[in-house]
């Protein structure tokens, strides 16, 4: 009869394939994960970018959750999965930036400031791509709620220091008017 394994041991066994790196083992991480979001959250802190490729294949990173509302407060819930690709996006730019274009709108201000944290880690380029879709999403929101506001100022800093300073402004100025309407 086989026993169910505690959260000590899931853990222990996540950091087993973690360190043999056998990302053959991907649909068993995806179960241990769907079962326990703390281990879930274990081993997103804990991958390397060797998973990326495995986990998007698998669809990990589509759907990002939304804010939740509970009576009058509004709940803006971390998500490993942004976290993870902010983390890793130096290591695999191109990848990071596709997955996050390919993420589902949500309204949640974390996973934002994870999609600008990984964009000031890549070229302008990509940079670029990815504050495209965060200026959509500025444009749809009447206040901020955490610390978006000076996460996308270091990337407005990062295209006005550079050629791309045009783009840079129109951030600013969409920060500005959400600013604004604070007032």
């Amino acid at each position: 009869m086989k026993t169910e394994l505690n959260i000590f041991e899931k853990i222990d066994m996540v950091d087993k394939i973690l360190q043999s790196g056998n990302v053959r083992q991907i649909d068993l991480i995806i179960e241990i994960i769907a079962i326990n979001e703390h281990i879930g959250n274990y081993f997103i802190t804990q991958a390397n970018s060797i998973w990326l490729k495995p986990l998007s294949d698998r669809h990990f990173f589509k759907n990002a959750p939304k804010i939740c509302q509970i009576e009058n407060r509004i709940q803006h819930y971390f998500w490993p999965q942004s976290t993870y690709l902010a983390r890793i996006a130096d290591q695999e730019p191109d990848k990071v930036c596709e997955i996050i274009l390919d993420i589902t709108d949500t309204d949640n201000e974390r996973i934002h400031v994870d999609f600008v944290e990984a964009a000031l880690k890549m070229n302008l380029e990509l940079s670029e791509k990815i504050a495209k879709k965060e200026l959509i999403w500025i444009k749809k929101i009447s206040k901020f709620f955490i610390n978006y506001p000076s996460t996308l100022n270091k990337l407005i800093q990062k295209f006005l220091a550079s050629e791309q300073n045009n783009f840079g402004f129109q951030l600013f100025t969409a920060l500005l008017e959400i600013q604004d309407d604070l007032r």
